[in-house]
């Protein structure tokens, strides 16, 4: 099955009354593919794909924030979107007194993650380990390690990720626990793109990749909600939905599977990456 990301639209003012971007978005809708995605949308999206028959991924439109410096988390965020860049430093400082009193009173248990062993997460190592556990999808991604690699290239390029990191992790055995994509952004949150864990390892991964983010200095940690991630997140983590995971297909066995989270569509599938 083929499967398009659907991203902006864009329409000139002066035609924005006319209709214009509904019309650009049926004929998008219309073409070759068996599905069509978008999970950056936003409410006035969301009305043109709904009145064309799309609908909504609920799962996949709820994001998580697990702080891990509050204080600079809010800070940072603000600053980035307010395009005031310069200033991140100079928060950095001011609001280092206030984080480290609360990581003092909320220390997290990652004592077993300094025996885990990471490896960087090539292509073709990340086709090998795409299922860690039982197929439980209907629906997933059929990677090639060609485009595959040309998509790393492209989100490790863009500015407004800031750094990419992505590796495969194993115990102290050699056994893998799993694997994660994940952005440092410019704004000191540490996005997950994918998060990967064999079974009976999800919260050792998960404690894992909070211990890199903390090494990395990141402010917090965050990602799009998954089920098996409703398990093992802490109480402190803040739950949010600001933009929506939109589908669309002629296919009633498609919709069906991505409704019931039946499908494995990762962040590298979508436009949650892109620059804005």
């Amino acid at each position: 099955m083929r499967l398009a990301c659907s991203s902006s639209l864009v329409v000139s003012p002066r035609a924005r009354q006319l209709g214009a971007g509904g019309l650009l978005l049926r004929k998008y809708l219309a073409g070759p593919q068996d599905v069509t995605i978008t999970d950056t949308a936003g409410t006035a999206t969301e009305r043109i794909w709904k009145r064309l028959d799309g609908s909504m991924y609920h799962l996949g439109s709820v994001n998580w924030l697990h702080p891990l410096r509050p204080v600079r988390t809010v800070a940072g965020a603000g600053l980035w979107r307010l395009g005031r860049h310069r200033w991140l430093p100079v928060a950095r400082l001011l609001c280092a007194p206030l984080d480290a009193v609360y990581s003092r009173y909320n220390t997290g248990g990652t004592s077993d993650v300094e025996n885990h062993v990471e490896e960087p997460l090539s292509p073709q190592l990340l086709i090998d380990h795409l299922f860690l556990g039982p197929h439980r999808f209907r629906l997933w991604p059929d990677y090639d390690a060609e485009s595959l690699g040309v998509l790393f290239d492209q989100i490790g390029r863009s500015r407004a990720n800031g750094r990419l990191v992505k590796n495969l992790v194993r115990d102290a055995r050699g056994q893998p626990l799993g694997w994660y994509i994940a952005s440092l952004r410019p704004s000191g949150i540490y996005y997950i793109l994918h998060l990967a864990a064999a079974p009976g390892n999800e919260e050792r991964l998960y404690r894992h990749v909070v211990h890199v983010a903390e090494d990395l200095d990141a402010t917090a940690v965050a990602g799009r909600l998954e089920p098996w991630l409703l398990e093992i997140l802490p109480r402190r983590v803040i739950m949010f939905s600001r933009m929506r995971y939109l589908f669309h297909s002629r296919s009633a066995a498609i919709c069906d599977a991505i409704g019931s989270s039946k499908a494995l569509l990762t962040g590298l599938e979508g436009d949650i990456w892109m620059p804005r």
